[in-house]
């Protein structure tokens, strides 16, 4: 366990006012746990490289046995999950949208759990998790908040005095990439790739698609680990204006940042 502020909490028992978030990426897991004003009391980043969504559930199924601290009886856990299957879909569809959601991801199969959060004005971010994952997750805590990253970042774009913003977030060989030129979201998707050459071939054939400027735009790069740094190597001779995301923070040393960043929006 990483305690991160000098507290009572292991011997105030009054859960009630302490709430539990959760990130799970191929990269690993991490918990934080904060109380009134997102004031952060502990964490831990538990790094472990999964290779593909499919072994996600037993991943989580070790992990959480040894975490004595997730087993406390909690009133909200939220569970930030990268997932890759997502799109956004139109609040004129809202009257329909779990069907509408079901169909998209073909869901015949039950092999999955469907879930949508509200983002934007105008539009619900619908993603898809492995059925087995979400029925041990639920297991383990109950009811759960299902909450995808980019849905956060897209009620929350940081800010820039550039005309355009493009966020990059890198876990394993999935990437998540958010494209805005000036006010208008023009991008939100998900995308593999196995090697660096891969990676910088699709973010510039996406800003040639949609016209946008790479030299009117600030990149910046994120990651669910530390391998986003080599990423911003291989993206500079293009992107003129980079930076990390979200910045560094010494006192919080030990966590996972993407995770405190998206907690504490």
């Amino acid at each position: 366990m990483f305690d991160l502020t000098a507290n009572n909490f292991f011997e105030n028992k009054d859960l009630n006012q302490y709430k539990v978030s959760i990130q799970i990426s191929l990269d690993g897991f991490s918990f934080l746990i904060t109380r009134d004003g997102n004031e952060l009391v502990a964490g831990k980043n538990s790094p472990v490289k999964i290779n593909s969504p499919a072994f996600m559930g037993h991943h989580f199924a070790d992990w959480y046995s040894t975490e004595p601290l997730l087993k406390l009886p909690f009133p909200k856990v939220s569970v930030y999950i990268f997932e890759g299957f997502f799109m956004l879909i139109p609040d004129e569809y809202n009257e329909n949208l779990n069907g509408l959601i079901n169909r998209i991801f073909h869901d015949s199969g039950n092999e999955r759990k469907c879930v949508s959060n509200k983002t934007l004005e105008e539009a619900h971010l619908a993603f898809s998790i492995q059925r087995e994952l979400a029925a041990m997750i639920e297991k383990s805590f109950g009811e759960v908040e299902w909450i995808h990253p980019v849905a956060v970042l897209l009620n929350r774009l940081p800010e820039t005095d550039k005309p355009n913003l493009s966020l990059l977030i890198q876990t394993q060989n999935l990437y998540f990439l958010i494209i805005r030129q000036r006010t208008k979201l023009l991008l939100a998707t998900c995308f593999s790739a196995n090697h660096q050459n891969d990676l910088v071939y699709q973010i510039i054939n996406a800003f040639q698609q949609l016209k946008v400027s790479r030299n009117l735009t600030h990149l910046m790069i994120s990651a669910t680990s530390e391998n986003h740094r080599k990423t911003s190597e291989s993206l500079a001779p293009y992107f003129p204006n980079i930076s990390f995301f979200p910045p560094e923070k010494e006192k919080f040393k030990g966590i996972n940042l993407m995770h405190y960043y998206l907690t504490t929006l």
